[in-house]
């Protein structure tokens, strides 16, 4: 009988200082072409809060040391249920804002998300390019991303948390 596992996870919208918004490439075990692009993010771990999750896999993914209290939000909650062999992950992912004060460096730490081959697989995404969607058959989690952004980039996020699915 299948097992499900409940792991809460953050994401960051890392928002450029000209409104871009920095996203990862991951491929799928079919090839590049049905990979997906996605906010660096991770799991919380048992003894830190959400906004120090936060800090901690935006400094591990990008390199950006940034204290907890810098982020918005969060703006958006997202569940989802991954399944590997007979077992079930059941992610809930609370999304926070980040808007950097110029155009960051990126400089993985360690995340093999970021990493491939030696280089970093990340792009900064305008609202014209999410709205062009990706060049290859890869798709944006969350899937409705390019229609999500526009409210987070009029400025500070001052609503409740949206459910964006999946």
């Amino acid at each position: 009988m299948p097992s499900t596992r409940i792991r809460s996870a953050v994401r960051l919208l890392v928002i450029d200082s000209v409104d871009r918004v920095l996203l990862f490439h991951a491929t799928t075990a079919t090839g590049p072409a049905d990979g997906m692009w996605f906010c660096p993010g991770g799991g919380v771990e048992a003894d830190e809060s959400d906004r120090e999750a936060a800090a901690r896999e935006l400094r591990e993914e990008t390199g950006l040391v940034v204290e907890p209290d810098a982020f918005e939000g969060p703006v958006w909650n997202r569940r989802h249920l991954l399944e590997r062999n007979e077992d079930v992950l059941d992610q809930r992912e609370q999304f926070f804002v980040y808007r950097a004060p110029n155009i960051p460096t990126i400089q993985a730490v360690g995340d093999p998300w970021s990493l491939r081959d030696g280089r970093q697989i990340y792009r900064w995404w305008s609202r014209g390019d999410l709205k062009a969607g990706p060049e290859d058959a890869a798709v944006f989690a969350p899937r409705s991303l390019p229609d999500l952004i526009p409210d987070v980039l009029v400025g500070l996020w001052d609503g409740p948390p949206i459910d964006v699915g999946v």
